[in-house]
């Protein structure tokens, strides 16, 4: 038995605890909250600015591992309570704030924004004003208008700013990317990605995700980006945009709640994008297949590790990518983000990614509307 500030604890060891796991991973979680660790030593201490569903289900588990070179020193959130339970889903000991200001001025070095969409502007602006290095969930704003702004900061101020795109970062990403590369399907013809969740319920609890204006939009802003942006990651620009919304089950105050988008890419390949969040699923799927005039690529995006190649004769190979989740996909950009601050050197998820990815997303909402094909160069000019 050992005192800790004045009060006293039991310390067991692995193999004191019974042989059920479930009681162990109990066991364990219960010391975690309440014996925790100092402030791991690190030179690069960190605020995390939202508390949200997204940080304790994919951000805690990642900033948990011991390797983690990013330290979250300090918590705000518009909820104390939503803070206060991440801070005690953490590891080790962490402070939580009743204002953004207090963090900011607590001596961090940088921040993590996980906050609703439409504050994302407002706290990478003053974080950036205030020579902070910033790592954003995406996207970096609900308008492509803010996100040029948020450019101008960046080059004025000279600090590292990097979007989560979290899909971006997961080992099957990257080899998609080198196998249409290296040719292994010969020259692609058609891209199609989907993504299929069923979260009416969930949106229309939630005070910003049921209203479009603080959301940013629908399905296509809020999800389908991710798969916009990997596209744009692996064949390049886009050249013109057509699309289509529906409001199947939600009501248009949530906006659209499935899209279906064609794109022309300069390179001459044809990309499908079909989003849904009203899907008959579980829980969430996205998935890609890249068609080349040589052979056929699928890939799940989140639920497994592995690529399916098919060539021309039927014959398929099979490659097998690290096994990554969501939390594993949060700790390799958070590390990323890591060493682009300790080098100062551009994130692969950048401002002119961002753009790009917003230009994209609004040429898709002005097709919608207006019911042709749009180009997206035409889009931002004055």
């Amino acid at each position: 038995m050992k005192k800790r500030g004045g009060a006293r604890c039991i310390c067991l060891k692995e193999e004191q605890l019974p042989s059920s796991p479930h009681f162990k991973k109990l066991i364990k979680r219960y010391l975690q909250m309440f014996f925790k660790e100092s402030l791991p030593k690190r030179d690069f201490h960190n605020g995390l600015v939202g508390c949200g569903h997204f940080v304790r289900c994919a951000y805690i588990p990642a900033l948990n591992k011991p390797d983690n070179p990013i330290v979250s020193s300090g918590l705000y959130s518009r909820s104390i309570q939503s803070s206060e339970n991440v801070s005690r889903m953490l590891r080790y000991k962490t402070k939580v704030f009743s204002s953004y200001e207090e963090l900011v001025n607590s001596g961090i070095k940088a921040v993590i924004i996980t906050a609703p969409n439409h504050l994302h502007y407002h706290y990478i602006a003053e974080s950036l004003k205030r020579n902070l290095d910033v790592f954003c969930e995406k996207p970096i704003a609900n308008s492509l208008e803010d996100a040029l702004r948020i450019k101008s900061l960046v080059q004025n101020s000279r600090n590292v700013l990097m979007i989560g795109f979290n899909r971006r970062y997961l080992d099957r990403i990257r080899k998609l990317k080198s196998i249409v590369e290296d040719g292994a399907i010969g020259k692609v013809k058609e891209v199609h990605a989907f993504h299929r969740q069923n979260a009416g319920d969930n949106l229309l609890k939630s005070d910003w995700m049921s209203d479009k204006n603080k959301s940013g939009g629908g399905v296509l802003h809020n999800a389908g980006i991710h798969l916009v942006n990997m596209m744009l990651y692996i064949f390049g620009r886009i050249d013109r945009v057509s699309s289509e919304f529906q409001n199947i089950k939600m009501p248009i105050s949530c906006g659209e709640d499935t899209a279906s988008c064609r794109f022309i890419f300069k390179s001459g390949v044809c990309g499908f994008l079909k989003a849904s969040s009203v899907s008959d699923v579980d829980f969430a799927h996205e998935g890609i297949t890249i068609m080349g005039d040589k052979g056929v690529i699928t890939s799940d995006v989140l639920g497994n590790n592995i690529i399916a190649i098919k060539d021309n004769s039927n014959s398929i190979n099979t490659i097998y990518c690290n096994k990554e989740f969501i939390p594993d996909s949060v700790y390799n950009e958070l590390a990323h983000f890591y060493n682009c601050v300790k080098h100062r050197k551009a994130p692969d998820t950048d401002i002119d990614d961002s753009i790009e990815t917003m230009k994209v997303i609004k040429a898709a909402y002005i097709s919608a509307i207006e019911k042709k094909e749009v180009c997206v160069d035409e889009i931002g000019k004055t």
